[in-house]
Order: C-alpha cells, then structure tokens, then sequence
C-alpha cells in the first residue's frame, strides 16, 4: 500500500501546504516573539538598503516594504555589536528609517544575532541632518 492510497491526494496536497505555510511563517513568528519578550536595546541606524518583500494594499498601492538595516546595537549590558537586520515596515516607517538614526530594537535573550526593530520609535541620531521648516 503506497501512501496515495492511505491519505488520499486532498490530504496529501494540504498537508505539504501546511508544512510550506509554516516554513514561510516562521520568521514572522519569531520576530514577532522577540518584538514581545526580548531584552529591549537602542541601535544606530548605519546602513539600510530596500530588500525583496513588498506588500501591496487596495488600488495595487505598495503599503510596507522590506528593508534590511545595518545596525550597531547597544545592549543595556555588554559591548555594542552590530547586527543585520530585516524588517517588514510601512512606507511611513521606512522613511524614517535612515543612516544615522537611533531606533529602540528587542535583542532574543538566547541568541543576540537576533533583532527586533521598533520602527515607530525612530528619532534623528546627532549627524543626521534636521528637515528644513519653510
């Protein structure tokens, strides 16, 4: 009896997508744990550049974008250490998210390679230029 014949291809057929959804979840699932119960860290902003992930809302308008940040991080204890990091942010947040900015980021208790970012709390760093107001 091959496994066709036991499970039949409809259960077959969900399961291998239901392995494949998970494996694409993943990381979304981790972040989202260390965004919630990491060790909180402030990081400077040294690099960033757009990656692959697009998300695209109503009308086909591009509402969050993948970044990936070079950050060197500032642990509440310990040496700072720097850290690649991507992150999944609304277009508001990734314009604020430039060379030179300070950000709050969640560092994973067992694995500091491991980066959370808090776009939202984005502030100019001191060498980052102010917006001219006129």
């Amino acid at each position: 009896m091959d496994i066709l014949s036991s499970v039949g291809i409809p259960t077959l057929l969900v399961s291998i997508f239901a392995v494949i959804g998970l494996i694409l979840a993943l990381p979304s699932l981790s972040r989202a744990v260390v965004r919630s119960t990491g060790q909180p860290a402030e990081a400077v902003i040294l690099a960033r550049r757009t990656g692959a992930g697009q998300v695209y809302g109503a009308n086909q308008a591009l509402v969050a974008q993948e970044l990936v940040l070079s950050l060197e991080i500032h642990p509440a204890a310990g040496a700072a250490y720097q850290a690649e990091v991507r992150a999944m942010v609304s277009l508001t947040d990734a314009a604020r998210l430039e060379p030179g900015c300070i950000v709050q980021v969640r560092i994973a208790r067992n694995d500091p390679r491991q980066v959370a970012v808090l776009p939202e709390t984005s502030r100019p760093g001191p060498n980052v230029p102010k917006p001219n107001k006129t």
